[in-house]
């Protein structure tokens, strides 16, 4: 599950996608492939909503970041959530990051990762970055200008993309190793959202 000892991980955690939603969003990639620009489009197999990014952080910590994700399942529900829509962080004619959003249910992701940021606050772990929680599944960053204008085409022209719902019983602690060709995720510890719905 480790590395070297005293070795710093990258981590976060997420929620990946399920065979049949990553199946569907994995056809708009192929669709998008066709737009001369220079996008590095995100392989299906990694495609997830992270819930909070942790950047590097110490080995030693992986034993109290196993418990966090522990108790945020104990409080958390499964998540249902609809993948609509397609759009850019950040919206306009220079876009850096490409993403599929969410619509119906998305309330329960939000509640899912609010749990984990609460739960992180309670054990004092200020990790990674403040930005606010965004429910989005990146599929595609943009490397430069070239074919923005038909990108942008495209983009719009998939502006109702929907890729059915996602059911997730469970969310992970992924270790992110980045290289050349692509960063390689690791699941290094996987949580039950047990709280029953209401």
């Amino acid at each position: 599950m480790t590395g070297k000892p005293g070795e710093m991980l990258r981590l976060f955690y997420a929620l990946r996608l399920s065979p049949e939603t990553q199946t569907a969003v994995g056809a708009l990639i192929d669709r998008l492939r066709g737009v001369p620009a220079r996008v590095s489009w995100v392989q299906p197999a990694n495609l997830h909503f992270t819930l909070k990014f942790l950047g590097d952080v110490p080995e030693r910590l992986l034993p109290a970041l196993v418990e966090v994700g522990e108790e945020t399942g104990r409080r958390s529900a499964p998540v249902r959530v609809e993948l609509a829509g397609v759009g850019t962080f950040p919206h306009g004619r220079s876009p850096r990051v490409i993403w599929v959003g969410c619509g119906a249910g998305v309330n329960s992701l939000e509640g899912l990762a609010a749990n984990l940021a609460s739960v992180l606050g309670e054990r004092a772990l200020v990790l990674g970055d403040n930005k606010p929680f965004a429910a989005h599944c990146t599929i595609g960053r943009v490397r430069d200008s070239h074919g923005l204008g038909e990108l942008n085409s495209a983009l719009t022209r998939e502006g109702h993309f929907t890729a059915g719902f996602l059911q997730a019983e469970e969310f992970h602690l992924v270790r992110s190793d980045l290289a050349g060709t692509g960063p390689t995720y690791t699941n290094l510890a996987s949580f039950a959202l047990q709280r029953e719905q209401a």
